[in-house]
């Protein structure tokens, strides 16, 4: 049987699918909840904060201040004359930026394109995975694509596999400043997996270790081989990275290991390819 798949019709399902996935988790951007019919609790409000803090076991010195946004009058303050590290609040200004310019509904996709006929389940041509900025996909809404591919009736593609991820400016990492092996300073681009982390685990095996360098989420785990890790007879330092030729080389101290199972996120300098080899070993 042979069936011509519009790129239209194809992407229109498949898009859909996990445009709508990135809400099923956590709206990227939430809307105002509506006011609840009732009093509102006559509890003071300072009474409140505290036992936030209390139930969230929270250790150290933990300070905030809550303002009304119209008044700017201070609603509940705990420390407030304690001098301390700001938090990172410009993310405040982004979320304000992204409001005001994509609206409360906006929905960030990754697409899929083809290049060809269906001929009884074969795509006679190129799949595209193209990103466009969503920095929450992860590893089970990608495999929620792999399945909506199947369910459109390709199940081989005859051609290339390829990735795109142009809808955002690529960087090698978030600042320069920060060490090499730190899971919050990735790579980034328009196509970005796990927030381009790579998990590694290690468990020991007699005098060896087996390892494993993965993409995991609730549901699936696949191995990734767009990072490598590699154990080195070394006092220093714990972690190396070497980048290879579409792959992020990594080392680690045999003695840092200890003689338990443990893990750690390390992350992806090559976070389009990383999605693309997680998008593969999915199908």
């Amino acid at each position: 049987m042979t069936t011509t798949c519009s790129r239209r019709a194809l992407l229109a399902g498949l898009a859909a699918g996990i445009g709508s996935a990135a809400f099923a988790e956590a709206p990227v951007i939430g809307v105002r909840p509506k006011a609840r019919n009732g009093a509102l609790s006559a509890e003071p409000v300072k009474a409140v904060g505290d036992a936030v803090v209390a139930r969230a076991g929270l250790k150290g010195r933990v300070a905030y201040a809550i303002a009304d946004a119209e008044t700017g009058q201070i609603l509940d303050a705990r420390l407030s004359e304690q001098p301390m590290p700001p938090a990172s609040t410009l993310k405040a200004v982004t979320a304000l930026y992204a409001l005001d310019r994509l609206g409360d509904d906006y929905c960030f996709k990754t697409d899929i394109y083809v290049n060809g006929e269906v001929v009884e389940g074969r795509l006679e041509g190129d799949l595209v995975l193209a990103g466009r900025g969503d920095p929450t996909l992860d590893t089970d809404r990608l495999a929620e694509l792999t399945i909506a591919l199947k369910e459109a009736g390709i199940t081989t593609v005859a051609g290339r596999f390829l990735v795109w991820s142009d809808a955002l400016p690529r960087g090698d990492r978030i600042a320069h400043d920060q060490p090499e092996h730190v899971a919050y300073n990735p790579a980034f681009c328009g196509l970005n997996l796990n927030f381009n982390r790579v998990h590694f685990e290690w468990l020991p095996k007699g005098k060896e270790f087996e390892l494993t360098m993965q993409a995991p989420g609730l549901k699936f785990r696949p191995d990734t081989k767009i990072a490598r890790m590699t154990i080195v007879d070394r006092g220093a330092p714990v972690y190396d990275y070497q980048r290879g030729y579409n792959k992020d080389l990594w080392s680690v101290a045999r003695g840092s290991l200890g003689k338990k199972k443990g893990a750690r996120w390390l992350p992806v300098r090559f976070p389009a390819l990383y999605a693309g080899d997680v998008f593969r070993l999915l199908n």
